[in-house]
């Protein structure tokens, strides 16, 4: 046979293939010619409502337990030694929905066939007891994998105890692309993790096995058909799968595997008589059916395992809703959690589509109403009419999600959305339990809706949703934002005249704006020769990316009292107050940054120039479309609060500003504005009367509210900030003097729902109330959940920043506690930007480390903090060693030294050492020395979206050998090469594979010394970081040589490719060791 192709894959290139192919394996097998194709797909899943009846009560002994079947007569034994008997392979014609018919060519020859099933399909007995019929050629082992564990590690495990197998039959739920394997999902986006593993099943195979996958819609995909190519690449064997839905005809399925790499010659596994007898698919669990009518005391279920019904014995094709009182159960069951197809916990919900499929009976002007089921539903119990709308059964419901009015009489699809089902669905994401939607129709009218019942898969209801997850931050310590110690640098948001005037100023409320994957920036108003407005973007580990930059571009006068907003791609808008820039005194302005690093230029928001215009607030929806809200002169108010919309493009939506307040008899001022993902936006304000908040529809500007909401009559209630969620509910706080807290100065709070309606009094944040309390700052998650800022007095410092976090009920869930470390001096004016409540970053200026009148940030999180350890190699072998943990290595291990007793410091470090792996196993000759070395942390992609492109996962290990070495006597990896040790199992550094990510680094640095001098050290950036004042990039290495004048330089390579043949990039100069008093050998590195 020859060799397999090599694949176009960025997780399988020619290194990997040549690591896997020559050095683990050598193998080869004829495989299909189909190009290995992959494509990332975007964060939007389809969930789709297709039947899975609950699965049966399995026998735990079943669970990762063999079973061996073969006929009653045979004396065989399998697995008595942990290896199976011999068997000659068996030609015969494959079968699929016909019974199996074998011809031998050899007489008594029986091919030894494996069965694996996965632990989620349903009726596993049933399937089994179908396995113990009598097969005269062939002998099956038949294995349930267990639900809870890696499936491919336990197939991986399983064949680690034959050989000599002509066919594995592997049962089990799949979907576009991917397959059900105990725990994992098995697709192109989790082949590289799993890759080394199935590599190893080819050593128990025969060299003209099959590998036959028994699940829906596999090979449906060019992303599934890509996946069977790479495994039959890895294995030798020839592949088959199905195109399309397996299991039971009255569902719409069939046996029939019809894509295939290879000749297969194994025949279809189980018999006529199950085919028809067995009612499921074999389709993922995420997509269940739970739709149901209900009239009065009949259930009529849509289930092909429920009782006989009305249409014959039959199950239902569709289900009407409204004849005779029916109501419907729309349920999605699976939507949440980690496999592959599913929402992860704690993402966030961008939109939903909700499409139902009219046969007929649709009547114009009909309305369906879905109401939110908050309790378990019991399809064997009566349920009920509506009643009173709260009760159906024993089955709670909420207020309607989504009222829609039927507008066209023709059967087809009716598609769904609006922001009670995005509000639902994110309830179900972040914890709530899915009981469901209720349908329901208007008095009288019928509805008829389609389900997978008639076979038709694609006419079912199905659930898109779109979504974004964030990454998790870590805590981090107090540290200073602005890198100039300039006379004064503050996050103030409301006009100083050089000074923080108390009477008057509230802070700044959005000083800080943060991205799902934990990505922010910071703005803050610098006073130099004249104000000017500043930035500085950070990640989630909170290391700056880059230099910090003057956003205002125009220099004239003063520019400060900077607000900052971003969207969930990571682009950011920056708003601040420009002085006498063009002639006309104050005006407002915003300057557009996007993701990528671009910047547009600055533009003047307000179009009224007479008079003044300051102070602005911006907010910002996931999608970058945002508001700008102000105070000064505008129409209809000489002193009144104003607000223009824009697009995620910045285009203007509003030709000119528009008036807030409904009440012009007082002068309004201290505005701050939220924006909601739904479309609707708050404007809270303060004027001489107290504290006022008013809705408004993001669409066409116009006011939700018809007038502006009084939360304090009180001259002193003010300087606050709003926030509002996507059901429209809203929290406002603010601060007042004398509020009846005890308090020179009070922060108070007050919530309201969707109609403006108060939820309850206005109440105190504060656990202190002694002294000063003021200039709150809120921020509130997708779920409705917020957190309060202020400064003053509180636990540990007279004159702090302090926080106190809230669900969205209004209970607190914690008591106020400290932001700030530095307690000497003052520290004020505070904002956050939010995640979740377990994932914020605070903003303050104040006193602190390294400067008395800086910004500071600090970080609060829920992610682990890099490991309190290092790893490390010697130049040579050691014996005797006294240090705890380990007395014995050689130069070719990797060794680890942190915990128990870990510490470091002059004349204390100490610690415990562990053997973590070694380079020597894979050498020739069993002894390699290694030089340099770096672990890495976070899955990268090196090489963009070149052909050569590598993943590079999280545990993996990059290093170099001091010596050209050979793996496997045909693997050649220089001294000048970079490779990666990539562990069989995550964790485990006992065996693993090794491939080459770069090659000859030297050879771009200078071709003269090409080959010459090894890679002494080298370590990874695995997040933009700035060093000095250079900026170093994800991707990117940093590495010192081996010889000659240049040994004590640090280098940057500047990676544009990577792996055999294909490295390139740029190498610069990054530290001269002589600039910076290093005299001998950079023998180790490591970016901090």
């Amino acid at each position: 046979m020859s060799e397999p192709q090599q694949p176009q894959h960025p997780d399988l290139r020619e290194s990997t293939w040549r690591t896997l192919l020559d050095w683990s394996a050598r193998r080869s097998a004829a495989v299909g010619t189909r190009e290995l194709l992959l494509h990332e797909l975007e964060d939007r899943v389809l969930f789709s409502a297709s039947p899975a009846a609950v699965l049966p009560t399995i026998d735990p002994s079943l669970i990762a337990e063999q079973t061996v079947i073969q006929p009653a007569e045979s004396t065989d034994t399998l697995l008595d030694s942990g290896v199976a008997p011999d068997s000659a392979p068996v030609q015969s014609t494959a079968s699929t929905n016909s019974e199996e018919s074998t011809t031998s060519d050899l007489a008594g020859a029986r091919r030894l066939e494996l069965v694996f099933i996965d632990g989620h399909v349903a009726d596993q007995q049933q399937l089994l007891d179908d396995l113990q019929r009598e097969l005269p050629d062939r002998q099956l082992a038949v294995h349930v994998l267990d639900a809870d564990r890696d499936g491919v590690d336990q197939i991986t495990e399983t064949l680690a105890n034959y050989s000599d197998v002509s066919a594995i039959h592997i049962v089990a739920h799949g979907d576009d692309g991917a397959t059900q394997l105990g725990s994992t999902w098995l697709s192109t986006a989790s082949f590289d993790r799993h890759a080394a593993a199935i590599g190893t099943w080819q050593y128990a195979l025969t060299d003209d096995a099959d590998l036959l996958f028994y699940g829906c819609d596999l090979a449906a995909t060019d992303a599934g058909v890509s996946l069977l190519n790479s495994i039959s690449l890895l294995t030798g064997a020839d592949t088959a799968a199905s195109e399309d839905a397996t299991g039971a005809a009255i569902l719409g399925g069939d046996w029939v595997l019809e894509f295939q790499t290879g000749s297969i010659e194994s025949n279809t596994l189980f018999s006529l008589g199950l085919q028809s007898e067995w009612l499921h698919l074999l389709q993922t669990e995420t997509f269940q059916n739970g739709v149901a009518s209900y009239n009065g005391t009949l259930d009529l279920v849509l289930d092909p395992n429920a009782p006989d019904t009305v249409n014959g014995g039959r199950p239902f094709t569709s289900m009407q809703i409204g004849d005779n009182g029916t109501q419907g159960v729309l349920r999605f069951d699976g939507l949440v959690g980690g496999g592959t197809g599913q929402i992860p916990i704690g993402s966030t919900v961008q939109n939903v589509e909700l499409t139902l499929d009219v046969v007929n009976n649709i009547n114009v002007g009909e309305t369906i109403t879905l109401h939110r089921i908050t309790t378990s539903w019991d399809q064997n119990s009566t349920w009920n009419s509506m009643g009173n709308g709260i009760q159906i059964g024993s089955e709670t419901h909420g207020t309607p999600d989504l009222v829609f009015t039927v507008t066209d009489s023709a059967p087809g699809q009716i598609v769904l959305s609006g922001t009670g089902l995005r509000s639902t669905v994110q309830r179900w994401v972040n914890g709530e339990s899915n009981f469901g939607w209720l349908l329901t129709t208007s008095n009288g009218q019928v509805l008829e809706l389609r389900t997978a019942e008639d076979g038709t898969t694609a006419l079912r209801p199905q659930l898109a949703v779109e979504y974004v997850t964030f990454t998790p931050l870590i805590n981090t310590a107090e540290q200073r934002v602005n890198q100039d110690i300039a006379p004064v640098q503050s996050t103030f948001a409301r006009p100083l005249d050089g000074t923080v005037a108390e009477d008057t100023d509230r802070g700044s409320h959005s000083a800080v704006a943060i991205a799902p994957n934990g990505h922010y920036v910071v703005v803050w108003s610098e006073l130099n020769a004249s104000w000017g407005v500043y930035a500085q973007e950070f990640n989630s580990l909170g290391i700056a990316v880059d230099l910090a930059f003057q956003v205002n571009q125009t220099a004239v006068g003063d520019q400060y009292w900077a607000s900052v907003a971003m969207a969930d791609d990571g682009s950011f808008v920056i708003t601040w107050t420009s002085v006498d820039q063009d002639g006309t005194g104050a005006n407002v302005y915003a300057r557009r940054f996007g993701a990528n690093g671009s910047a547009g230029n600055e533009v003047r928001i307000n179009t009224t120039t007479g008079g003044t215009q300051e102070s602005s607030s911006i907010a910002m929806d996931s999608a970058g479309n945002y508001v700008i809200a102000w105070q000064g002169n505008g129409p209809g108010d000489s002193y009144g609060i104003f607000y223009r919309r824009f697009n995620s493009s910045g285009v203007a939506l509003d030709g000119a500003e528009r008036l807030a307040n409904t009440s012009t008899t007082f002068g309004q001022g201290d505005v701050a504005v939220s924006l909601s993902d739904s479309g609707q936006f708050a404007l809270l304000w303060d004027d001489d009367l107290g504290a006022h908040v008013r809705r408004f529809d993001f669409a066409n500007g116009n006011g939700i509210d018809a007038s502006q909401v009084l939360l304090q009559n009180d001259i002193t209630a003010g300087n606050g900030d709003v926030a509002i969620d996507d059901a429209g509910n809203y929290v406002a706080v603010w601060r007042t003097y004398d509020g009846g807290d005890g308090s020179s100065r009070g922060i108070w709070m007050r919530r309201f729902d969707a109609g403006s309606g108060t939820l309850g009094t206005a109440t105190n944040v504060t656990d202190t109330t002694a002294n000063m309390q003021t200039s709150p700052s809120i921020e509130m998650d997708a779920n409705g959940n917020y957190l309060v800022v202020w400064e003053g007095n509180g636990p540990g410092d007279t004159a702090g920043v302090f926080g106190k976090k809230f669900l969205a009920n209004g209970t607190p869930l914690t008591p106020e506690f400290r932001l700030n470390v530095t307690t000497t001096g003052t520290q004020e004016m505070v904002s956050a930007a939010l995640l979740d409540l377990n994932n914020f970053v605070a903003v303050w200026s104040g006193a602190g480390s390294d400067d008395s009148n800086g910004v500071f940030l600090r970080q609060f999180g829920s992610a682990t903090p890099p490991s309190s350890s290092f790893l490390f190699s010697t130049s040579g072998d050691v014996s005797g060693s006294t240090t705890p943990g380990l007395a014995d290595w050689t130069k070719g291990d990797i060794l680890r030294f942190g915990e128990p007793n870990y510490s470091l410091g002059f004349n204390s470090t100490d610690g415990t050492i562990q053997f973590y792996g070694t380079a020597d196993a894979a050498v020739d000759g069993n002894i390699a020395n290694i030089d340099g070395m770096h672990f890495v942390t976070h899955d990268i992609l090196l090489g963009g979206n070149t052909a050569s492109a590598i993943q590079l996962k999280a545990g993996d290990i990059i290093f170099s050998y001091a010596d050209d070495e050979t793996l496997g006597g045909v693997f050649p990896i220089g001294k000048v090469d970079v490779a990666v040790f990539r562990p069989l199992a995550p964790g485990n550094y006992s065996v693993g594979n090794i491939f080459l990510l770069l090659d000859d680094v030297h050879a771009i640095a200078d071709p003269d010394v090409a080959g010459l001098n090894d890679i002494r050290s080298i370590t990874l950036v695995e997040h933009d970081t700035l060093i000095g004042d250079t900026v170093v990039k994800a991707g990117d290495f940093l590495f010192s040589r081996n010889g000659g004048a240049e040994d004590d330089n640090v280098y940057w390579f500047q990676t544009t490719d990577v792996g055999i043949g294909t490295t390139d990039g740029n190498v610069e100069l990054l530290i001269d060791g002589a600039d910076v008093g290093i005299t001998k050998k950079v023998v180790g590195l490591e970016l901090i």
